[in-house]
């Protein structure tokens, strides 16, 4: 068992290699226990009571989110078709205007008897 176990020194030697790492968690400690008193304020008592009357408003603000989505969905494919009638309709005249410039040339050149 003896020859199993480690050496005294061998022991310092481990205890000092993780040295940073103890320090750095004594650190997290001290910061856990002063963070521990903010949790046991007078206000964060009374956090079941407001949670229970959060929860409607909660259930509300994700129904009014989802109104939204659905809404700005569909604005979004109002306006869509709104541009695709635009553009068609843009197209339209400019083939009219074509046609137009077309007939009024050939007015313009009629031949003379």
């Amino acid at each position: 068992m003896e020859k199993a176990s480690l050496s005294d020194d061998a022991k310092a030697d481990i205890i000092v290699a993780g040295e940073n790492q103890l320090r750095s968690c004594a650190e997290q400690l001290r910061q856990v226990e002063d963070l521990k008193k903010v949790v046991t304020t007078e206000p964060l008592k009374d956090l079941p009571t407001w949670s229970a009357k959060l929860q409607p408003l909660v259930e509300i603000h994700i129904q009014q989110k989802e109104e939204f989505t659905a809404g700005s969905e569909r604005l979004h494919n109002l306006l869509s078709t709104y541009n695709n009638i635009i553009n068609l309709l843009s197209k339209q005249f400019v083939e009219w205007d074509v046609l137009l410039t077309q007939m009024e040339q050939a007015m313009e050149v009629k031949p003379a008897d």
